[in-house]
């Protein structure tokens, strides 16, 4: 499995409304697209900074799906008044979440 870590600076008071638009915007449209397989979003309510965690089959599936991720990225981010500060890629070495 592989990660895509995109980092977004906000303001505090902006946060629940974006939140919302990953819900409601960002995770429908990713789950549209092949080898996606999940999404986690993390905010910092103090300083309005948030990261997004993005799931892939493969590294494969992760390249192939980065133009579709990208628009995605760059429409959330203008939509809730975030700017782009930073996407990295990762191989997930270890996946323990419990449900």
């Amino acid at each position: 499995m592989h990660a895509r870590l995109s980092t977004f600076q906000g303001s505090p008071e902006g946060v629940e409304d974006s939140v919302r638009n990953a819900h409601e915007t960002v995770l429908p449209a990713l789950r549209s697209v092949d080898g996606f397989r999940g999404l986690m979003v993390l905010v910092d309510r103090a300083s309005g900074r948030q990261l997004a965690l993005t799931l892939w089959d493969s590294e494969q599936a992760m390249e192939s799906g980065g133009t579709a991720a990208d628009l995605i990225r760059s429409d959330s981010a203008r939509q809730s008044g975030l700017s782009v500060e930073d996407v990295q890629h990762y191989q997930v070495a270890l996946d323990a979440l419990d449900g």
